[in-house]
């Protein structure tokens, strides 16, 4: 039996993918903003190493190592995404579209990766606001009619 990881302790992405760890709605968030940047920081290393993504105990951080072009590193964000939410069993459309997204190519690069990732609530409550806009013109006109 593992004992509890500490926060300190670097566990390998593929110990939650391959099910060995549960895939928590922690990890599910730290797979989305914070693996993109991990992804764009990563420094190149000698000798063609496979990416490989690292995990603090705790869920809060994430590391990644290893040797790719950014067109590799996007598809291997896409692949490591899309098992991660068929492991946690949440469905969770938007973020299911980009992972199958940067596995095809369509995403090809990070920060076009980290645009998709981005909510896009603000364009909601603009809606919300022009819809409640024309309404007040609609009454205003109509009591100016009667």
């Amino acid at each position: 039996m593992k004992s509890k990881p500490s926060e300190l302790d670097k566990v390998p992405l593929e110990e939650f993918l391959d099910g060995e760890r549960a895939v928590t709605p922690r990890l599910i968030g730290l797979l989305q903003q914070p693996l993109a940047e991990a992804l764009e920081q990563t420094e190149p290393e000698p000798g063609g190493t496979p990416l490989r993504a690292f995990v603090s105990g705790d869920c809060r951080t994430i590391k990644v190592e290893g040797n790719a072009d950014e067109s590799g590193k996007v598809r291997q964000y896409g692949l490591w995404l899309r098992t991660a939410l068929n492991q946690s069993g949440l469905r969770l459309a938007r973020l299911e579209t980009i992972a199958r997204d940067c596995a095809n190519g369509r995403i090809a690069d990070i920060a076009a990766l980290r645009l998709r990732l981005e909510r896009r609530v603000s364009s909601f409550y603009f809606i919300i606001l022009l819809a409640i806009l024309a309404i007040c013109l609609a009454a205003l006109y109509f009591l100016s009619h009667l």
